[in-house]
């Protein structure tokens, strides 16, 4: 059997390719399952930490709770709020002292303390040992807060409109204290404000010298974090706001569970006390033991594809090799054969006779095409169509593209637009595969691009790659119309595109004209020529009437028939206030003596957005043409009064 390596080759290489592609995607499904679960085993660990944390604090918070509660609800509390300074105030503060003990030592293996005080700098503030005034309760160290965090925390609770607040107490940037004040309102007297001082461990249930974060919210708000740190608390806010916006997920425990920025995040709602806890673990990293299981498993996994791929390929390959054998093959110096060079030499010189056939029904049915679309463009051509019966009733557009030398090299060499117009071709050639286009030159810097397309948005991008062909090196202009079903209204596509490109000395800045920008320009930008403004003042300064007819006539212009953006709405506003300070410059005269009274033209400057402005303009040039035209009529009497006079003097030296 005779054996030609090159397809051999070839057959094995792709099997490899296949092996390697199997190995890589089984060695990353192996990873991923594994990594997947250790993560899983890590986030039931944590979950179980956290369903014990959850009932910890649970207990806490319901502890802390329950003791404010019922001193909140003792007799002596409410006595002592209402007393005044007196043997009554004395008693009911010892007695309320005696609860406080009782009630605190229920549950001695929670740490915590409660502090009862009034708002008044007067009162004393009653603890578990004793009762201190407050200047000593600020400078004692085992409370570790200070007037100024007091004021603060009392300030909070009064404004909250739940009547209580949090706050922080940090040593070295670590949490030490969260202290919880809730104010309690009695009908007479001052208000009680009970204070919990509640430590670390009690309320979260860990030291804070720990490889994860905690930290606590209060209406949406960060009011504690594990670390007094301004880097930390950015983060934390960050991380809060997120949470804030997550739906809570019904869950049998007490707490929520997010993934998040490579974090594992649960939330702990407190039953008893408006506290929200939050602790943050990061990821838990690759384990040593199972990179080294990929690493096996992707040797293992290596080994055995390549070795099937290396058996397929010879299988594969036994056909090839037994039909080679019997055919007679010149070999040069010995060198192998490529086992279908036989078959492409045998087949080479038919495949050339059928794409020339081929390329010259193409070319001659093209020319055809080309010349009835042509006719297309003017007329309706009255000789046997050369198209099918689906491009007959296809949709079409036309884009009319001229071509704009900046040099003025047009008029001195003709071959250099007709090199332009053919890079065009050219280019719309390369389009016909996948598009059935046409280039028809029309006249000597025109020429027009027939598309046949679905959608006026995809003939749009189809005619924006023209202004990027490299060897096109004029300035294009392209009008676009819109998409026409049927090949007889091309005609009237093409007639659209020239009523389009009539807009290119309005529309300077676009190279790209269509129809939606021709409506949308119309109808974005006002109607006051300044030969119409010429004309108003005109009338203005004569006193004739129709300067109010014309007037109307521009703001129905405007209004009803365009719809004007804000900011041309303010531009034509401008413009007719000035066409009244014009008015006035024209008389020589001012708004005082003309029509008695001023006119404050910067406040019509601010109001110009006001849809009342066209109103209190007219009310002005209807003064302004009456003030003119009464100043005409007094002026003709006075002049008509010194002619009679003139006429009875003389008349009368006459006669004498």
């Amino acid at each position: 059997m005779v054996r030609y390596g090159r397809y051999q080759r070839k057959l094995y290489a792709t099997f490899a390719a296949i092996a390697c592609i199997f190995v890589v995607l089984f060695t990353l499904f192996t990873g991923w399952m594994m990594v997947f679960s250790q993560r899983a085993n890590y986030r039931a660990l944590l979950q179980q930490t956290m369903a014990a944390k959850t009932s910890t604090t649970e207990l806490v918070t319901e502890s802390i709770a329950k003791a404010m509660d019922d001193i909140a609800t003792s007799p002596y509390a409410q006595q002592w709020a209402e007393s005044t300074i007196g043997p009554q105030y004395y008693f009911s503060s010892s007695m309320l002292y005696q609860s406080l003990r009782r009630i605190t030592a229920n549950i001695s293996n929670i740490n915590y303390e409660i502090v009862i005080t009034r708002p008044d700098p007067d009162s004393f503030m009653i603890t578990s040992t004793g009762t201190l005034s407050k200047e000593e309760f600020f400078q004692t160290p085992l409370w570790n807060i200070s007037q100024e965090q007091w004021n603060q925390l009392l300030q909070q609770a009064q404004s909250s409109q739940s009547k209580q607040a949090f706050l922080p107490v940090y040593q070295q940037q670590n949490l030490q204290y969260l202290y919880y004040m809730k104010q309690v309102d009695y009908p007479q007297g001052q208000p009680l404000l009970l204070l919990g001082a509640i430590p670390t461990n009690t309320l979260f249930g860990t030291s804070t010298n720990q490889d994860y974060s905690f930290f606590a919210l209060h209406n949406s708000q960060l009011v504690a974090q594990n670390v007094a740190d301004p880097k930390t608390q950015k983060e934390l806010e960050a991380e809060a706001a997120w949470i804030d916006q997550q739906e809570a997920t019904p869950m049998l425990e007490t707490y929520q569970q997010y993934s998040h920025d490579g974090k594992e995040m649960f939330v702990l709602q407190a039953q008893h006390i408006p506290l929200k806890l939050v602790y943050i673990y990061p990821y838990l990293p690759l384990d040593k033991g199972v990179l080294l299981a990929i690493f096996l498993v992707l040797l293992l996994s290596a080994g055995g594809t390549l070795l099937v791929a290396t058996v397929l390929s010879k299988k594969l390959y036994h056909p090839i090799g037994e039909i080679m054998s019997h055919v007679p093959i010149n070999q040069n110096n010995g060198k192998p054969i490529d086992e279908f060079e036989v078959i492409e030499q045998n087949t080479a010189t038919v495949s050339l006779l059928n794409e020339q056939l081929e390329n010259a029904i193409n070319e001659k049915d093209n020319l055809v095409a080309l010349r009835y679309y042509r006719e297309l463009l003017f007329t309706i051509p009255d000789w046997n169509c050369p198209l099918t019966a689906q491009q007959m009733a296809a949709p079409y557009c036309v884009a009319l593209v001229e071509f704009i030398d900046e040099k003025d090299r047009f008029n001195e060499d003709d071959w250099y637009l007709q090199l332009q117009k053919n890079y065009l071709y050219v280019h719309v050639q390369g389009l016909r595969p996948q598009q059935n286009a046409y280039c028809i030159s029309t006249n000597s810097t025109f020429c027009a691009v027939l598309l046949q397309t679905a959608s006026h948005s995809q003939a749009k991008s189809i005619v924006q790659e023209f202004f990027s062909i490299p060897t096109i090196t004029c300035r294009l202009r392209i009008a676009l119309s819109d998409v026409q079903e049927y090949v007889m209204h091309i005609k009237d596509c093409y007639q659209q595109a020239l009523q389009l490109m009539e807009y290119r000395h309005l529309l300077t800045n676009a190279p790209l004209i269509t129809s939606d920008m021709v409506q949308d320009f119309c109808q974005s930008n006002y109607y006051y020529p300044m030969s119409t403004e010429s004309r108003l003042i005109l009338l203005m300064v004569s006193g004739n009437g129709e300067a109010i007819s014309l007037f109307d006539s521009l703001v129905e212009q405007n209004t009803k028939e365009r719809t004007l953006s804000p900011n041309s709405y303010r531009s034509l506003s401008f413009a007719f206030i000035g066409t009244l300070v014009r008015a006035f410059e024209e008389l020589k005269t001012t708004p005082e003596e003309l029509l008695g009274y001023t006119i404050d033209f910067s406040g019509l400057y601010a109001d110009a957005a006001n849809q009342k402005i066209f109103a209190s303009l007219r009310q002005m040039i209807c003064a302004f043409v009456e003030a003119v035209e009464k100043r005409q009529q007094n002026s003709e009497d006075n002049l008509l009064q010194s002619m009679l006079d003139f006429i009875y003097a003389n008349y009368s030296m006459i006669l004498c």
